[in-house]
């Protein structure tokens, strides 16, 4: 399906005083004796204090200046070090446990913290509440009676969710109306009138002050691909430098953003020569983009489909650079006409991609090893990096990662997210795209708790899973 970025999760939208209420489970209470596991699933947009689910006139499970806490008056309190606190919009996945004697906090899966736990006088018996005081998105909340072991929390972290017996709630963000997919089948409801399903996508954000440099230089011979995926948000701006080959008078050539009547257009624009695309950019659509120059001759793609066709020409270059959303002059950036709206990825090949490849890569982007590709500059993580050299990409001011709601329709397929191997083993070429897609997700995750749980870097993956439920 193209015109979609699938590095996205269904959620709920919650805004302080709007989210959902559901009532207390017939067969389940926190009486401080009874085992249980609370899963959630979520990433914040502005403020990171809120309680993310929570009984009235009982226990909170929630964020407090970006650390994660569990209280329950009597009964016990976690909290989260100072140094793991959250302080951007990632994606998360946070459990709590009792198993009876103990309660434990995860992160990720792992966990942080735990503690002996007191008695509860009398259980409450109040609505339960799903965002309250909570700005963000949630993309799942699950409560079992029962303590669910470490394995399963690592596996829920980085695997679709299963169904598991002793779950009381389950919640299902997926279509327009929210649902319990558990076997009580709870009624939700909403608080206020801000509280909507939705979806969000891990992608990066350019405002018309920001860009990407490429941390290295490529040689670029007679033959060059650029394929790449984005967003623009036409109405700020319906012009703009999506990608730049070179810089100041060593310019190579440029793919902008240019306006003809109400509609923006795709070009490529050397010293010499502008081609404009005859097929618009649609407005509020992720656009898939192509550009193969080969024997003289350029070829512009959209959507997976070729546009347009003519005569082109640039020199060879040994040792080139290349900019992501604006154009440089004697290494300072030029923000006059820079882009706005969101980036997915960007790749270079040193080859011809054909028709059929290109429209493939317009449904799912290129593996780093895919034949003759040169770079590939992912946006859709913490750091923008180019994962074929390994480098970040130069991030210049107001450049972010986001998780960006309402970019897909709310039906569109999901999950899939792009990591890469260091080499290929033998077997890969025996899975199916989507099983190849779905492990590659899991070794983000991984990585991606390692290196967070190491203290690398403030910035974190979005994490995202090849199901709908999440």
């Amino acid at each position: 399906m193209k015109k979609i970025n699938k590095n996205s999760i269904h959620v709920l939208s919650v805004e302080r005083d709007s989210y959902l209420e559901h009532p207390s489970p017939e067969k389940f209470s926190m009486d401080g004796k009874k085992p249980f596991t609370i899963e959630i699933f979520f990433t914040i947009t502005s403020e990171n204090t809120g309680i993310i689910y929570g009984q009235e006139d009982g226990f909170r499970f929630g964020l407090d200046k970006g650390k994660l806490y569990f209280d329950l008056e009597e009964f016990g309190y976690l909290i989260v070090p100072d140094n793991m606190a959250i302080t951007d919009c990632g994606y998360y996945f946070a459990a709590v446990v009792f198993d009876g004697t103990q309660l434990s906090l995860y992160i990720n899966g792992l966990e942080i913290a735990n503690t002996p736990t007191g008695s509860v006088e009398q259980a409450a018996t109040g609505n339960y509440t799903i965002g309250k005081d909570f700005n963000g998105y949630i993309a799942n909340v699950r409560l079992f009676s029962k303590a669910l072991p470490d394995e399963t929390l690592l596996h829920d972290n980085a695997n679709p969710l299963e169904k598991i017996d002793g779950c009381q709630l389950w919640t299902d963000f997926s279509d327009i109306q929210y649902t319990d997919k558990s076997d009580n089948h709870l009624p939700l409801w909403q608080v206020g009138n801000k509280a909507t399903c939705t979806n969000i996508t891990a992608c990066s954000i350019l405002k018309g002050r920001g860009c990407y440099r490429k941390s290295d230089t490529l040689k670029i011979g007679t033959t060059y691909t650029l394929i790449g995926k984005f967003l623009p948000n036409l109405s700020i701006s319906q012009t703009g430098y999506l990608f730049s080959v070179g810089e100041g008078e060593g310019t190579l050539f440029s793919i902008q953003l240019v306006k003809k009547g109400s509609d923006s257009f795709i070009a490529l624009v050397s010293n010499e020569k502008q081609i404009i695309s005859t097929k618009r950019v649609e407005p509020y659509k992720w656009c898939d983009l192509a550009i193969v120059l080969s024997g003289g001759e350029a070829k512009l793609f959209i959507d997976g489909e070729e546009d347009v066709s003519e005569t082109f020409s640039f020199a060879p270059q040994q040792e080139i650079g290349a900019v992501v959303g604006t154009q440089y002059y004697t290494k300072t950036p030029v923000f006059s006409d820079a882009y706005i709206g969101y980036l997915d990825y960007f790749a270079e090949f040193d080859r011809e991609l054909s028709t059929g490849e290109i429209d493939e890569y317009a449904e799912n982007p290129p593996y780093v090893y895919a034949d003759g590709i040169q770079s590939l500059m992912y946006f859709g993580w913490g750091e923008p990096m180019d994962v074929v050299s390994n480098l970040h990409m130069n991030e210049v001011g107001d450049g972010k990662f986001t998780m960006a709601a309402d970019t897909n329709p709310q039906n569109a397929p999901q999950g899939i997210d792009q990591h890469v191997p260091t080499t290929e083993d033998p077997e890969w070429s025996k899975l199916s795209d989507e099983e190849k897609w779905e492990l590659g997700a899991t070794v983000a995750i991984v990585s991606g708790t390692l290196a967070s749980l190491m203290g690398m870097g403030k910035k974190r993956v979005a994490y995202h899973r090849n199901v709908p439920q999440h």
